[in-house]
């Protein structure tokens, strides 16, 4: 079980990781916060999924619901708590619309198309253990 980094560490880890093309099945929207989730040591919520699909179509079908299907799905197998999301610290995961989010520095980010966003909030967060 890994710890909770310091900012300046999680801020490169994500920098890095967001740097890179959205491309699905290797670093779209779901798999970049996982991405950082494991280079701090977590275990993968995404380890079902991952090598399994290419496009959106195929991200749909591998998923089995939404995104916030799949993550309440995945961190309870990883025992990864429910969290209020305005008690975020860094290093939590959050969902918001159809995309997973990790928090950094006062605020969520996330992947799109289009590159990094950053949020202010999330409709549901939870804590890595």
């Amino acid at each position: 079980m890994a710890s909770a980094p310091d900012s300046r560490t999680i801020a490169a880890v994500i920098e890095a990781v967001m740097m890179r093309p959205f491309e699905w099945g290797e670093s779209d929207c779901c798999l970049a916060p996982c991405d950082v989730w494991v280079a701090m040591g977590f275990d993968d919520p995404a380890l079902p999924y991952r090598g399994r699909y290419s496009d959106e179509a195929g991200a749909r079908a591998v998923m089995g619901g939404t995104v916030e299907d799949v993550a309440v799905r995945e961190f309870q197998r990883l025992g990864w708590p429910e969290i209020a999301p305005g008690d975020a610290r860094d290093a939590d995961a959050g969902v918001i619309g159809n995309t997973l989010a990790i928090f950094a520095g006062g605020w969520w980010h996330c992947k799109s198309p289009q590159g990094e966003l950053f949020v202010r909030r999330v409709r549901r967060a939870w804590r890595p253990q």
